[in-house]
């Protein structure tokens, strides 16, 4: 089987529910945004996965996240392939998988001090990793939305679960990010609203 074929050399492709559309429709950015948040996944883990591989005293701690990445990217998976099928009786992406998250959140989240500033990425690789795979969910999720709101114009519906697993996710992988940090023995940086010049 050959990878091109050379049918979307005009800037149309197929789409499964839609037909065949422009590169630039809504529901082909909304595939390539989910794209996009699975492999920044994928390349958080694999920072994370060599850590682990490299410091066997720590070994232990790094295992549940990336145990809890490889899951995550697996779901997301099944996330971008269900999100146009809205009346799905046995829906493969689920209010569990929701559910799941939340606890993960809640048992990675027991590790950490509570946070009271905001911080910005940075501090190690990991947390900088993770926030890049934070930031493609949410744009997975903004346009999943827009296309919600586009197809709703038109009679149309989307998987609702699908968006909440978008945002439920993008909050798993901000605590993701922190835990990191405390593994690395890291300190967060936190956000100064005003630094002063460095002449004054």
């Amino acid at each position: 089987m050959k990878i091109y074929t050379g049918t979307g050399d005009k800037g149309t492709t197929s789409h499964l529910e839609t037909g065949r559309v422009s590169k630039g429709a809504v529901e082909i950015e909304v595939s390539g945004q989910f794209d996009n948040a699975i492999a920044m996944i994928g390349f958080a883990r694999e920072a994370l996965f060599r850590k682990q591989r490299m410091n066997q005293e720590h070994e232990a701690a790094w295992a549940p996240l990336v145990r809890a990445l490889t899951h995550a990217q697996q779901r997301l998976f099944t996330a971008a392939a269900c999100l146009y099928d809205a009346t799905a009786t046995q829906n493969p992406l689920g209010e569990k998988d929701i559910i799941d998250l939340e606890n993960s959140i809640d048992t990675f989240s027991t590790h950490l001090p509570d946070l009271d500033d905001f911080i910005v990425p940075g501090g190690s690789e990991a947390n900088v990793r993770l926030n890049l795979a934070r930031c493609s969910v949410r744009e997975a999720e903004r346009v999943s939305v827009r296309a919600l709101e586009e197809f709703h114009r038109h009679g149309k519906d989307l998987n609702i679960t699908c968006i909440a697993y978008l945002n439920r996710l993008s909050d798993a992988l901000f605590v993701y990010s922190r835990y990191a940090l405390l593994i690395d023995n890291k300190v967060p940086l936190i956000w100064t609203p005003w630094i002063a010049d460095e002449d004054e």
